[in-house]
């Protein structure tokens, strides 16, 4: 007995030190090439999401407005480094409507988004009358990320009777 206690003493499975930091170093590399595109494919999916949540924002308000036969707005603005938005009567004040939050890591592209700008409330808005058409005329919001803008994604009224479309990329910039 004494034999096989000492004999299994000198012989424990598992891993050496080397052989523990050859499988991290190997994790490593392939944590360094993953993790650009996993971020990219998440950045992604963010702008998609807000450009989807965009598009609902103003069937909303194409809906509210043939609903109750008055002109609804959907306003757009930044606060606390948070992109925001708004469906409201457009008599009513954007600063009493109730604002809803994109995730941080959108924003809209200044340059690149036709929307009206309210300079009195610092606000991007687009009406829509009792009919359901765009009051101010045709236009779009153009999103892009935070950390990289080279990918954009856009909503714009494509017609005087209040459908819009979505687009991305080259599509999205101002010709």
């Amino acid at each position: 007995m004494g034999k096989d206690r000492g004999h299994s003493l000198r012989y424990q499975g598992g891993y050496t030190l080397l052989e523990v930091l050859i499988v991290l170093v190997i994790l490593g590399i392939l944590i360094a090439i993953a993790a650009p595109g996993w971020l990219g494919f998440v950045q992604q999916r963010q702008l998609k999401t807000a450009q989807e949540q965009i598009q609902r924002a103003m069937y909303e308000a194409i809906s509210s407005a043939k609903k109750d036969k008055l002109t609804y707005q959907v306003s757009f603005r930044e606060s606390n480094a948070r992109l925001q938005y708004a469906i409201h009567l457009s008599s009513t004040s954007s600063q009493t409507a109730f604002w809803q939050s994109f995730t941080e890591q959108v924003q809209i592209d200044k340059n690149n988004t036709t929307f009206d700008w309210d300079n009195k409330n610092n606000i991007w808005l687009t009406q829509y009358n009792y009919r359901g058409n765009p009051n101010r005329g045709l236009g779009k919001i153009t999103l892009m990320a935070r950390t990289s803008g080279s990918t954009k994604y856009c909503v714009m009224s494509s017609t005087l009777i209040g459908n819009t479309r979505l687009d991305r990329d080259k599509d999205c910039i101002k010709k």
